[in-house]
């Protein structure tokens, strides 16, 4: 028995592996991808999936250009990142600007009404320095009510005498 398996053994090492093919070439000029699914027992050395030329090229391309259809997938949604950061920073920016003009205006509004109130308190300054003094006018009333009663009392006097 261990003969047997030795020869086994030596004569599988020694001769090529044998594989079958699909060579036939099909009648289209473009080859339809195909993926075959065989089992144990089948025309094939294992259980497994067998691709005909198409179907591994197709899988090839698919599996070469992942990576670059994951970086141009990466560099639209940077793309996108940046061009929404953009515009938020250009509304952000416009709020500004309008905001900025608002208390400006405001400001001026506040400069123009405080010159008005300045003129206004400058007026009113002026004319109570422009007013007659109130305690030479009471002096004056008083000396005169005084010299008009005095003159009353001493003319009735002089009449009834």
């Amino acid at each position: 028995m261990k003969q047997f398996v030795a020869t086994l053994l030596i004569a599988s090492i020694l001769s090529p592996a044998v594989s079958w093919a699909d060579t036939s070439t099909p009648d289209t000029k473009e080859e339809i991808a195909s993926v075959v699914a065989l089992s144990k027992g089948q025309s094939a050395p294992f259980s497994g999936v067998l691709f005909n030329t198409s179907a591994t090229a197709s899988v090839i391309v698919e599996y070469s250009t992942s990576a670059e259809n994951t970086a141009i997938q990466v560099r639209k949604a940077v793309a996108d990142a940046e061009a929404q950061k953009a515009k938020e920073t250009e509304d952000l920016r416009a709020q500004c600007r309008r905001e900025k003009t608002e208390l400006n205006a405001s400001v001026v509004s506040l400069e123009y009404t405080l010159r008005l109130k300045q003129e206004e308190n400058d007026s009113l300054k002026k004319q109570v320095a422009d007013a007659p003094d109130r305690f030479m006018w009471f002096g004056i009333g008083f000396v005169g009510g005084l010299a008009f009663t005095l003159a009353t009392v001493f003319a009735t006097s002089s009449l009834t005498k």
